[in-house]
């Protein structure tokens, strides 16, 4: 039996003795009632955090909402509102040319990305702290999450054979998602007969799930084969793609 319940010499208190006890420490009481609270505020919380996620996942899908934009990332996307899109999930070139690509899109991602909304940016492991640095000049940095390869890749350069690719996660401002994120995701084989730089899924189902809800907007920069977009509107988004050339290209326009 619990504690309270019971007297010193063992035998079981009766209910006006509970009473009495509960009468003659009513601090204890109190902090009863603050843990009987607290219990059914953690259980609402998870039971609305469990119908935004089962909203999230169940959402039908938008045959019509991807839109693949062709020409300079920098001017086709300059039509977009000041604070109107929940997230931005693209993986720009990762090469020392492309530092201007990152810096504008630090810049664009200030900008346009509501309060709260996330930047899921993609990157190479030779640029980390670079892209780190003009990332964090602009935005509110919130963790560091990685996809796992298939198969291990030889890191030119650098001697290493690596299992995973970095994925930056910032916010503008203190994030709005409240879901429980999963930080490693499973990257299926990639399909280089697609385009030679293609990531493939690249787990990109677990920031759309977590950070957009259904019918909201998502933004590439940087989409390649429009890949990304496909994913993002059979899950019920919306989605606004922009590459430099029809079905990607290897050429940085830094």
């Amino acid at each position: 039996m619990a504690r309270p319940t019971v007297r010193r010499d063992g035998i079981p208190m009766t209910a006006a003795e509970r009473k009495r006890r509960q009468r003659a420490n009513p601090k204890k009481r109190r902090s009863e009632n603050y843990k009987a609270r607290k219990r059914y505020r953690a259980s609402k919380q998870d039971t609305e955090a469990r119908r935004r996620r089962e909203a999230s996942r169940n959402a039908p899908p938008l045959p019509d909402g991807a839109v693949l934009r062709i020409g300079d990332c920098r001017e086709e996307l300059a039509d977009i509102p000041d604070n109107s899109v929940p997230l931005i999930l693209t993986d720009p070139p990762y090469g020392n040319a492309a530092e201007l690509l990152y810096r504008w899109l630090a810049e664009f991602a200030a900008r346009v990305l509501i309060p709260g909304g996330a930047l899921i940016c993609y990157t190479g492991h030779t640029r980390l702290p670079r892209d780190q640095a003009i990332l964090g000049a602009q935005l509110t940095y919130h963790h560091q999450c990685i996809v796992l390869f298939t198969q291990p890749q030889r890191l030119f350069g650098r001697n290493m054979l690596v299992s995973h690719r970095q994925v930056l996660f910032y916010t503008k401002g203190p994030s709005r998602h409240r879901s429980l994120m999963p930080d490693v995701w499973i990257s299926p084989k990639r399909d280089k007969l697609a385009h030679v730089w293609a990531q493939g899924e690249g787990g990109v189902w677990v920031p759309i799930e977590h950070l957009t809800a259904p019918g909201e907007l998502i933004l590439d920069p940087f989409a390649g084969t429009g890949t990304w977009g496909r994913i993002a509107t059979q899950m019920g988004r919306r989605w606004i793609g922009v590459d430099i050339a029809e079905g990607g290209t290897e050429t940085i326009a830094a």
